[in-house]
């Protein structure tokens, strides 16, 4: 018989770490963002959602739009080279424009933060060779200065299919989904951190009949559009087309947002989040925003649980076989050898 000798230890510490965290009924999260527009559509509902499940949440923000890794590693620098330098303060004081703008350091050194996101830009998040050095120099101070929090990688997410990013062959939303995950995936295991899967979620979301889309839509003049009509993009996640004016002419003009948040994106993103930092189920949240049905809430608050709960199973896996010997197995050497790396019986 070939069987493998159980961890009683580690049961036992599992099982006490359960009971501890079922006893605590109330919670405390302090988290700070260093991002962009991205990390702001992602939090936008995160202290709605902490109020109304019991959570206190402390919410602080160096998200600069439009920022990368290597943007907010290069204040990081001017702010160490030197601390007047006011390329290395451009973060907003969390208490409002009227204060002195701040770097880095200080808004890490302001709180004791349980947790402190980064991320990288949404129009570079595929490509891997984007990331370094600039997380590196990013993550050694996160942890010199905030050794207390854990670091988290806030994945940003795919494009609409209508993105003008897709319009090479190449590139398409599930490709972008996929390079952009195994990007993260890549730093977050050189640096030992945790992933909120956004991305996935999103992707999970989208295959749900609430939030499938036909783009473009049949039915829409998109080179002559009748002024303040839109094409149906009922349950979009982003903002998609939308009118804008000018305020010096008055003229209407049809543009297209395909990446960033609107209420169900963010609701989504927020959801994710909340999973991460309190490890609670957001199944179990009733708030949602008024612009939401009931079952469009339901269904993202799925996509959420079933996007962490995915990456919480492949954590929790342990793999029963080293692939190059039968150390720690009971065995009958008779029956059971190991061949090009592969357990054979």
């Amino acid at each position: 018989m070939l069987r493998r000798r159980p961890n009683l230890t580690s049961l036992l510490i599992f099982l006490c770490l359960g009971l501890e965290g079922f006893s605590q009924s109330e919670q405390s999260v302090k988290i700070l963002t260093i991002g962009n527009s991205f990390a702001d559509d992602a939090t936008r509902h995160l202290e709605s959602i902490c109020r109304s499940s019991g959570v206190a949440l402390t919410l602080g923000k160096a998200n600069l739009g439009g920022s990368s890794l290597k943007r907010h590693a290069s204040h990081l620098e001017a702010f160490q080279r030197d601390a007047s330098d006011a390329k290395g303060r451009p973060y907003q004081h969390p208490q409002g424009e009227s204060y002195p703008r701040q770097s880095l350091v200080e808004l890490l050194q302001s709180e004791t933060w349980d947790y402190v996101s980064i991320q990288q830009f949404s129009g570079d998040s595929y490509q891997p060779d984007t990331y370094e050095p600039h997380a590196s120099k990013l993550v050694a101070t996160i942890r010199s200065q905030a050794p207390q929090a854990q670091i988290l990688l806030l994945q940003t997410w795919a494009y609409r299919h209508d993105h003008p990013y897709f319009e090479p062959e190449d590139l398409n939303q599930e490709i972008m989904h996929r390079k952009l995950v195994d990007a993260y995936d890549g730093l977050a295991s050189k640096h030992h951190l945790q992933i909120v899967p956004l991305s996935e979620a999103f992707q999970i979301a989208r295959g749900m009949p609430h939030f499938h889309q036909v783009i473009p839509d049949p039915d829409f003049n998109y080179n002559d559009p009748p002024t303040d009509q839109l094409p149906d993009q009922k349950g979009s996640l982003v903002k998609g087309w939308f009118w804008a004016e000018n305020s010096n002419t008055g003229e209407k003009r049809l543009k297209l947002d395909a990446k960033h948040c609107n209420a169900r994106g963010s609701y989504l993103g927020a959801c994710v989040l909340y999973e991460i930092i309190t490890d609670k189920n957001s199944r179990d949240l009733a708030w949602r925003p008024d612009s939401l049905s009931e079952k469009e809430g339901e269904d993202l608050r799925y996509a959420a649980r079933k996007a962490v709960a995915t990456r919480e199973a492949d954590l929790a896996f342990i793999p029963i076989f080293n692939g190059k010997d039968l150390e720690d197995w009971d065995y009958d050497p008779r029956y059971w050898r190991i061949e090009d790396g592969t357990m054979v019986g």
